[in-house]
This record gives structure tokens, C-alpha cells and sequence, in this order.
């Protein structure tokens, strides 16, 4: 088993509960472990059933407690009945990481309308879905961490994006209002915004030259390893509301 003491000493989350759509991969997965490691219990959403209960048995090989809950994050049947049924296990989210999403890079005009509305869906439905969701519970209990994960694209856009562009556009509006809305009664709401990050949503990308020099003439950076902006993640889920 692995240890992580060095988490708990700087970042600790023990007895808090956080729930990571999209967890089964990339940043998401990397989100819910080191949430884990810093001593949460972690509720690991993905569409895929098998992959959630796979991730779960990775956060487990390091000690982390951790419950696989599969569903549609688009749906609010699903949404709703998840959170019941996490009450009736007695896990109460205190930290919320709306993390769930797709990327589509095509020219606007050849985006069909279904394509739009499921990225759409995806990424800002679900994010309001369970804010809507959650939040009543953390203002009960005076404490909650809401953590979006939009991107660089929402302040600076990036060719033939412009279905992901709204949509982070929109989820950095959602935040914004969120943090005046719920900030008095303890509860922080942020977006983190990664730029060009190594997973395997962008692994078309990372891998093809010509994108990577790109990336490297626009941001004189190469393609971003998670590691780096796991300890923003946990700065922002243990810091104060007053803080800000």
C-alpha cells in the first residue's frame, strides 16, 4: 500500500466526502485520487460502470475509501436518485468536482445540432445538475467546495473549438455567480483551467507534431502533466470561504 502522509500534513480533508464526475480517466481520476489521498472519502462517477468500479479499486490500492456511482450526468433522475442513494450510505458530499466532459474539435457549421446540445449537455447540465443538487446540503451544514473543471479556452479560444468554447465559457460564468451567491454561507466555488494537459480525451493531439508545435509557438510550453495542478485543486478545496 502506498502512503501520502505528506497530503494529510498540508492538505487535509479528513472526514470530508467528495464526489468527481468524470472520474474514471484523465484529470478527473487524478482529481479523485489525490482528494483521496489528502484523507476524503471519494465517490467516483463515470458513465462506464466497469471503469468506475477499476478506479475505485486503484484509489483503494493506496487506502483511499472510496464507492463507484455510475450514471448519465446529463440526466436528472439520475443525478437525484445517486445523491439518495449516497444518503442512505450515509455519504453526504461535501466537496463537489464537476469534472465530467467531451471535446469536439470541429469547424461550428459542421456541428449538428444533437452533437452541440449532448457537449452542452455533458459540461453545463451537469455541472447545474448537481449544484442543484448538492448545494442544499453544504448550506445546511455551513461547509462545501465546489470545483468546476473548465478550461484556458474559456479566456483564450482555440481553433475549430467552438461547441467546447461555449461551454466552458458558460461553465466560468456559472462559477462567478455561484462564488457571489453561496460564498456568505461557507461555500467556495472555483474552475480550474487547465491549458493543453496529457490525457487520453487529448491524446490525438498531444501525439500529432504539428499540434504540439502549436502549442509550444502560443504558450512557449509543451503539453501540461497533471501532477503540477493537483496541489492547486487541494489548496482550493481546504482554504476558507473567507479566504475567497
Amino acid at each position: 500500500m502506498q502512503t501520502h502522509t505528506g497530503y494529510f500534513e498540508r492538505f487535509s480533508l479528513a472526514g470530508r466526502v467528495a464526489l468527481v464526475t468524470g472520474a474514471a480517466g484523465g484529470i478527473g481520476q487524478s482529481i479523485a485520487q489525490h482528494l483521496g489521498w489528502a484523507g476524503a472519502r471519494v465517490v467516483v462517477n463515470d458513465l462506464d460502470p466497469d471503469r468506475c468500479t477499476q478506479t475505485v479499486a486503484l484509489l483503494g490500492e493506496s487506502g483511499v475509501e472510496a464507492l463507484a456511482c455510475p450514471y448519465d450526468v446529463t440526466q436528472s433522475h439520475a443525478v437525484e436518485q445517486a445523491s439518495a442513494l449516497l444518503a442512505q450510505e450515509g455519504w453526504y458530499p461535501d466537496i463537489l468536482v464537476s469534472n465530467a466532459g467531451i471535446q469536439l474539435r470541429t469547424p461550428l457549421e459542421e456541428t449538428p445540432p444533437d452533437v452541440w446540445r449532448r457537449l452542452i449537455g455533458i459540461h453545463v447540465d451537469g455541472a447545474y445538475l448537481h449544484c442543484r443538487s448538492y448545494l442544499p446540503g453544504m448550506k445546511q451544514r455551513g461547509f462545501g467546495r465546489v470545483l468546476v473543471v473548465g478550461s484556458i479556452t474559456a479566456l483564450a479560444a482555440l481553433p475549430n473549438q467552438a461547441a467546447y468554447t461555449a461551454a466552458k465559457g458558460a461553465l466560468a460564468a456559472l462559477v462567478r455567480s455561484l462564488a457571489v451567491d453561496y460564498g456568505p454561507m461557507g461555500i467556495t466555488c472555483n474552475m480550474l483551467a487547465p491549458g493543453a494537459t496529457r490525457t487520453p480525451l487529448t491524446r490525438s493531439l498531444h501525439t500529432d507534431p504539428a499540434f504540439d508545435s502549436y502549442i509550444r509557438s502560443a504558450t512557449d510550453r509543451k503539453f501540461n502533466r497533471m501532477r503540477p495542478s493537483m496541489a492547486r485543486v487541494l489548496g482550493l478545496e481546504t482554504r476558507s470561504a473567507k479566504e475567497g
